[in-house]
């Protein structure tokens, strides 16, 4: 056997593997559960998150409202931020409404923006 079948004979052996790692490297978190996973009951407004398998907090939570009602399904989320401040958005709604900072009592987002 020459150098050319042996060098042939590699790539054939190991051409079909590449396709898998690619496929497993794009749907590995499939497989890997997420170390915090947060889920929310809209009927008993609440957040719980659980850190492997395990209950570690509960939040109470605001909810949506008929006209603008809350996504339900799966989601990832973006960033979270701790403790942020809350700037009214441009809508009617809070027009009248201030800037509340991180910890103020009228905060909206009270301990956690997500």
């Amino acid at each position: 056997m020459n150098r050319k079948h042996v060098r042939l004979g590699t790539i054939l052996t190991i051409l079909p593997i590449i396709p898998a790692m690619l496929w497993f490297s794009l749907h590995r978190e499939a497989y890997d559960p997420p170390p915090i996973r947060l889920e929310v009951s809209l009927s008993r407004r609440e957040l719980v998150v659980i850190e492997r398998g395990e209950i570690m907090l509960t939040y109470s939570i605001a909810v949506g409202r008929p006209n603008h009602p809350t996504p339900t399904g799966s989601f990832r989320t973006g960033d979270i931020v701790w403790n942020p401040g809350w700037k009214p958005p441009d809508v009617a709604w809070a027009r009248d409404l201030e800037y509340q900072p991180p910890g103020a009592a009228a905060n909206p987002m009270q301990g956690v923006k997500i």
